[in-house]
């Protein structure tokens, strides 16, 4: 983790004389947070169903996902970089059964919408923003689950 330092100097001047008759070092810290996503543990029993891969895959995902948005957008160099991290030759395979299943949500060709019932990284507030802006797709398709 990564510190930022600030330092100020105070000077305590003498009104008769405009003399300093006192210099203070005043030090600001700044420390850069770490990056986190949250689960919800309430909604797990969603996707306990998945395989290791896929579960992976998954949580690859959340570490890229845009902040506040829940966004990734997965061209082919950066599916590579998920498979590589997930120690997988292709993720295409998961990321279709995510798909069919709303945990991730396809918006355009390459970019997808994190199921925010699942996990989301950012702030609640706007997490509970988009799940009432989608609320109609964001549930886990139980048909898909049925067939599988």
């Amino acid at each position: 983790m990564s510190k930022k330092r600030n330092v100020f100097v105070e000077h305590n001047v003498n009104q008769d004389t405009g003399e300093v008759s006192e210099r203070r070092w005043i030090t600001k810290q700044s420390v850069n947070t770490e990056k986190f996503i949250k689960y919800y543990v309430e909604n797990m029993h969603l996707i306990d169903w998945l395989t290791s891969g896929q579960y992976r895959v998954l949580f690859e995902l959340g570490k890229i996902s845009e902040y506040n948005t829940n966004l990734i957008s997965l061209d082919k160099e950066k599916r590579e970089i998920v498979a590589k991290s997930c120690q997988m030759t292709s993720v295409n395979q998961a990321i279709s059964v995510l798909t069919r299943s709303n945990i991730l949500i396809k918006k355009s060709y390459t970019s997808y919408l994190i199921n925010p019932r699942i996990l989301f990284n950012g702030e609640e507030v706007k997490r509970l923003k988009i799940l009432e802006d989608n609320n109609l797709i964001l549930g886990i398709n139980k048909l898909f689950l049925q067939n599988k």
